[in-house]
């Protein structure tokens, strides 16, 4: 039984630090209000998620323009925005 814990028991506070680092750089002065389960889901695509000169933001920013009932960006041409994201 104590070699069980023994082998359980984490020898370095690295990852528990990379979590704290990670919620300091997420929930800063100006998002104090983040729901608890927004900050988590933050928190794991900011430890475990691409970087982000791997992700490809297009079908991102597509679903972000055309979905919702309000209008994302009053001075942008809808017809612009569709054009230039499905190239």
């Amino acid at each position: 039984m104590l070699v069980e814990i023994i082998l359980v028991v984490p020898t370095s506070s690295a990852i528990c630090e990379r979590g704290f680092s990670a919620m300091a750089r997420i929930k800063s002065d100006w998002r104090a209000s983040l729901q608890p389960d927004m900050l988590n889901r933050l928190m794991a695509i900011s430890i475990s998620g691409p970087a982000v000169g791997e992700y490809n933001c297009t079908r991102a920013l597509n679903l972000w323009y055309t979905g919702g009932q309000r209008q994302r960006r009053p001075v942008f041409d809808d017809e612009y925005v569709e054009e230039n994201l499905n190239d």
